[in-house]
């Protein structure tokens, strides 16, 4: 075992030696101004599994983008397989402009074509393997609608700095209660602390940037048929509302946005977020395996205990020994901003070599 151990650390330090890209030539091309964002989100994984950490940079003007990732897993598993065998630091250049986007890996040097919309892939390779996500057991068969919410929102403690913006703290709670044809009930509870600032007017010309992009994106692959238009995340990170709904399992399209319905009440929160907190819990019996009566009594002390931890601060819960959230993503935005970056940022470099999409 140990000398396996051995043999892969060795072949992983050769490959990042042999992967190691050559010094870029100066960039000289023209600078303009563009909208700059940048994202870090951490997340615990949904039970625990597969936590990850990961870096965002965007560059955006009115009819191309660049947008820059990295990822690593978190976890002991996780992080060996995705950091040991994982595609590294990537960027992706969108030109609606010129109906191209270029997917460039930057710890090879390489980058693939294809059109806006993306490259063709047979049948057998069109959805790439995965780590199969946890889900509740479900009853087979079995449907749950939305049968009650709740929503409150509340303003947190003095303002403070938040990634060197001046934020404020608003504590969100959004209580979904599914019921199934049965009469049994679950409760999805969502507890958002968001730290909020004012927008400047150089945060607001970099969010209209945003916008006129996302509305050429949609011409350049639908011409002018706006329902069709680009997706910008919203104040619920896709990475929750995929565990959320993946976890939950089968709603009809009108009570899935009713679940992610969140973003058009946090309306009333004043401000843009800079961070986000996320925990979300789901507790219940709806749709579920029959289940002793034992066991249905010890899930609804625990429902109940859960609820009642939502709604304390998290040093009163830790302290009443209150359980950790399926699912935990912390959100942070560390640039929100205007700069002059130059043209070649939206350009395949020189020295790159191209390999098939």
């Amino acid at each position: 075992m140990r000398k396996t151990i051995v043999a892969i650390a060795a072949i992983a330090a050769s490959g990042c030696a042999a992967t190691r890209p050559p010094a870029q030539p100066p960039d000289n091309t023209p600078l303009h101004p563009t909208a700059v964002i940048e994202t870090h989100i951490s997340s615990n994984g949904l039970k625990g599994m597969f936590p990850f950490e990961s870096n965002e940079r965007r560059y955006v003007r009115a009819d191309m983008s660049r947008e820059e990732s990295s990822f690593k897993g978190t976890g002991s598993f996780s992080g060996f397989l995705v950091n040991m065998f994982g595609p590294g630091a990537t960027a992706v250049i969108e030109r609606p402009d010129r109906d191209l986007r270029w997917t460039l890996d930057l710890s090879k040097n390489q980058y693939t074509q294809c059109p806006l919309e993306g490259c063709a892939r047979p049948a057998a390779a069109a959805a790439p393997q995965q780590h199969e996500q946890p889900q509740a057991k479900r009853e087979a068969g079995c449907e749950l609608r939305v049968a009650r919410t709740h929503f409150s929102a509340k303003a947190g403690g003095p303002e403070q700095d938040v990634n060197g913006f001046k934020a404020r703290e608003y504590r969100v709670a959004w209580i979904v209660t599914l019921r199934d044809r049965k009469g049994r009930s679950s409760t999805s509870t969502l507890r958002i602390d968001a730290w909020t600032t004012p927008l400047t007017r150089e945060m607001r010309e970099a969010l209209h940037v945003e916008r006129i992009y996302a509305r050429n994106y949609a011409r350049a692959l639908h011409g002018r048929d706006g329902s069709r238009a680009r997706e910008h995340p919203g104040a619920l990170p896709p990475e929750v509302a995929k565990a959320m709904l993946g976890y939950i399992g089968q709603l009809s399209p009108r009570d899935r946005a009713e679940m992610l319905s969140v973003d058009r009440r946090l309306e009333r929160v004043r401000g843009h977020p800079v961070r986000l907190r996320v925990d979300w819990d789901y507790q219940g019996d709806a749709c579920a395996e029959s289940k002793p009566a034992a066991a249905q009594s010890e899930e609804s002390k625990s429902f109940l205990s859960g609820l009642g931890s939502m709604f304390s601060s998290k040093k009163d819960a830790g302290q009443k020994g209150g359980s950790e959230p399926l699912f935990s993503l912390t959100y942070d935005i560390k640039a929100l901003k205007m700069e002059n970056v130059h043209d070649g940022e939206f350009l395949v470099p020189k020295n790159s070599r191209r390999v098939k999409g």
